[in-house]
C-alpha cells in the first residue's frame, strides 16, 4: 500500500480482526496478510495485548459499553458523538466496538429480547452515571466522562485544581473527587495537563496502556497511537514520569522540561529526546504549525480542527510536505494555502473537499 492513510485502513482492518468485528471478508484478507507479512503479525501481537489489557481493566461495571454494544447488534442507532469518520476514531473508542455491518442472523425474536433488556439497562445507566456502583471496601466516587468531536475543545477543572485541556477526538475519565491517597484520570486522544502540586498525591493518567506519573508539573499526553506509533508525553514544565500501567515501573523514563519519549506496548518507552516546545504546544494556541510535514499528516489535523471531510483523489500526492502556520483563517484560505504550497490543485463540493494532483 503506498500511502499511511491506505497503511492506517489496513491496521482498521487488523483492530476489527483482534475485536472479532471483522466481516467475514475482512477475515480471510488479515489471515492472509499475517501469514505473508512479519510487520503485520507484530502489529496483531500489538493490538491483542492492547486488547486483553482493556478487558482486563480494574473498573467491572461498564454497563454504558455494554448498552452501546448490544445498541449495534439490535440495529437502534445509538451512535456516539465521537468524529466517527476521522482515521483514528476505531482505535482511540476501541471499547465502544461502534461498527456497523448488517448481520443476518439477527433475527425478530433477538430485537424483542434487546428491547426488553434495554428496560432492564436503563435503571442500572441511571444508577452507573450517578456513580452508584461501588466495590466492597471502597468508597463510592463518581466518576465523569468527558468527549470531544471534531472541531471541538474543551477545559476541565478537576477536584484538587489542576486543569485539562481536551484536545478535539478526545475521551477522558476522572472522579468527580479524587481520593485521599492518588489522583488517578484516563485519557483517550490527547490533551494538555496543568498539575496542581500535592507532594502527598502523585497525579496518575493512564492512557493507551502507559502510566504517566508527576506531583505538580505540565505536559501534553498524545495517544493517538495510529498517528504517533504510541503513547507520547511532552513535558512543558517539571518532571514526568513514563511507564506502563501494569508493572512496576522499573523500566520507566524521566522526561524533563522540553524533552519528548513515546511509549510502546512492546518495547516500552523511548529515551527522551528534545523538541521544539512552541510546536508541540502550538494547538493549546488554537495555532497549526506544520514543518516539512507529509500531506497525509496536514490532512489529519485539518480534518479534526475544523471538522471537515478532506478526500485525495490521487494518492501519490500524500507524501509531498507542507512548511507552514495557521492560526484564525478561516478553513477555504487554509485549504487555498495548502494547495498553492504543495503544487496541488482542489475543489469544492458542498461539505466536501478534494485534493486533485
Amino acid at each position: 500500500m503506498s500511502s499511511k492513510r491506505s497503511i492506517n485502513l489496513l491496521r482498521e482492518k487488523i483492530l476489527r480482526y483482534v475485536m472479532n468485528e471483522s466481516t467475514p471478508e475482512e477475515r480471510n484478507q488479515v489471515e492472509k496478510l499475517i501469514a505473508e507479512n512479519e510487520e503485520a503479525r507484530n502489529y496483531l501481537s500489538y493490538l491483542e495485548k492492547i486488547w486483553k489489557h482493556s478487558l482486563e481493566k480494574k473498573v467491572k461495571w461498564d454497563i454504558n459499553g455494554a448498552w452501546k454494544r448490544l445498541s449495534v447488534e439490535a440495529g437502534i442507532d445509538n451512535t456516539p458523538i465521537t468524529g466517527k469518520n476521522s482515521l483514528n476514531h476505531r482505535l482511540q473508542y476501541e471499547r465502544w466496538k461502534d461498527y456497523r455491518y448488517n448481520r443476518s442472523g439477527f433475527t425478530g425474536t433477538l430485537k424483542v429480547a434487546a428491547s426488553l433488556l434495554f428496560l432492564i439497562l436503563i435503571p442500572l445507566l441511571l444508577i452507573w452515571h450517578t456513580g452508584g456502583f461501588k466495590q466492597a471496601g471502597e468508597e463510592e466516587i463518581a466518576l465523569r466522562e468527558v468527549v470531544t468531536t471534531r472541531g471541538q475543545f474543551t477545559k476541565i477543572r478537576l477536584s484538587d485544581g489542576s486543569s485539562i485541556l481536551l484536545n478535539a477526538e478526545s475521551m477522558i475519565k476522572f472522579p468527580e473527587r479524587f481520593p485521599e491517597n492518588i489522583r488517578e484520570v484516563s485519557l483517550e486522544g490527547e490533551a494538555y495537563f496543568e498539575v496542581s502540586e500535592n507532594s502527598g498525591r502523585s497525579f496518575r493518567v493512564n492512557a493507551g496502556g502507559a502510566l504517566i506519573e508527576v506531583l505538580g508539573t505540565s505536559f501534553i499526553v498524545n495517544s493517538r497511537i495510529l498517528e504517533n506509533g504510541g503513547v507520547s508525553v511532552v513535558v512543558s514544565e517539571g518532571v514526568v514520569s513514563l511507564g506502563s500501567e501494569d508493572e512496576s515501573n522499573d523500566q520507566a523514563v524521566t522526561i524533563k522540561k522540553g524533552m519528548m519519549s513515546t511509549w510502546d506496548l512492546m518495547t516500552g518507552a523511548t529515551a527522551p529526546v528534545k523538541v521544539d516546545l512552541q510546536r508541540e504546544l502550538a494547538w493549546i494556541r488554537g495555532e497549526l504549525i506544520f514543518e516539512s510535514t507529509p500531506l497525509v499528516d496536514v490532512i489529519t489535523q485539518l480534518e479534526r480542527r475544523y471538522n471537515i471531510t478532506i478526500q485525495v483523489e490521487d494518492e501519490s500526492i500524500l507524501q509531498r510536505r507542507l512548511t507552514a502556520s495557521y492560526h484564525v483563517e478561516p478553513i477555504d484560505e487554509i485549504i487555498k494555502n495548502v494547495a498553492l504550497s504543495v503544487g496541488i490543485n482542489y475543489r469544492k463540493e458542498n461539505d466536501q473537499i478534494y485534493l486533485l494532483k
